[in-house]
């Protein structure tokens, strides 16, 4: 994973609120290692035919557990990584 505790505002930006990281929150995932020892980025797996699905409905099944779920269809800041957030937006994209 990428980090679940930043004290910061949403994208660092100084008028922005408190980013769901900065009250430990939200988690950011970037890859996910297999049963077989394979390692799948969300970075170059969203594209991809043979992990696209998959990653996909990871991502939309988190959106049960977590109260929003952002990938790298949400914006170019989540590209590489899944933001798995706490806070009830119920945004699942």
């Amino acid at each position: 994973h990428l980090g679940i505790f930043a004290c910061r505002n949403s994208y660092s930006r100084p008028d922005a609120r408190r980013s769901e990281h900065a009250t430990a929150d939200a988690l950011d995932i970037s890859a996910f290692r297999l049963a077989n020892g394979q390692r799948v980025t969300v970075l170059n797996g969203w594209k991809a035919e043979k992990t696209q699905p998959w990653l996909q409905a990871l991502l939309s099944a988190s959106c049960g557990y977590y109260g929003n779920g952002l990938g790298p269809d949400y914006n170019a800041a989540h590209a590489n990584h899944f933001h798995l957030g706490m806070r009830g937006y119920g945004l699942c994209r």
